[in-house]
């Protein structure tokens, strides 16, 4: 799967917001590399929330680099038990935040070995609980989760086909 397969299943909005800029500055002021998967999804969706829900940190934005170093931060401080538990090898980067959800989980990118190869981790509302960690890229991993394929991720509420939106939104 890919993009192409991600606007086939929930279609980009027509007026994408924050879909362009200057992804290396985004890039040296994070200090990682951002995956090619997740460079198309923005350029595409821009910035917003699916289903009302699941937001997406736009690197492209100040507020969007603003809340992945706050949630990287935040993550450093639980980084010895998430990422023991999500499998991270020594020489990798973390777990690198890209967006989270009205139930205050955390979706962050496994950042170990070339970041087009990246998985997908799940970090629990409650931090104490089991991290849910699955195959990447995010637009291939946001097709398989709106399509209810992780029902421990949904917290048993599946999404319906009236789910199945993009609403574009400036944060």
């Amino acid at each position: 799967m890919a993009i192409e397969d991600l606007a086939a299943f929930i279609p980009p909005p027509p007026e994408p917001v924050d879909s362009e800029g200057d992804w290396p500055a985004a890039e040296r002021e994070l200090g990682f590399v951002i995956p090619t998967d997740f460079k198309q999804f923005i350029g595409l969706y821009g910035s917003g929330e699916f289903a009302g829900s699941l937001y997406v940190a736009n690197p492209l934005t100040p507020s969007g680099r603003q809340w992945i170093r706050r949630w990287s931060d935040v993550l450093a401080g639980l980084r010895h038990v998430c990422e023991e538990a999500a499998g991270l090898t020594q020489e990798g980067l973390g777990l690198l935040p890209w967006g989270g959800d009205s139930n205050g989980h955390r979706y962050c990118w496994l950042a170990d070995g070339p970041p087009d190869g990246w998985e997908v981790v799940q970090i629990f509302h409650g931090y104490e609980e089991e991290i849910e960690t699955v195959p990447g890229p995010v637009t291939s991993f946001l097709v398989r989760f709106m399509s209810n394929e992780y029902p421990k991720m949904l917290g048993g509420i599946p999404f319906t086909a009236r789910d199945r939106t993009f609403k574009p939104r400036s944060r």
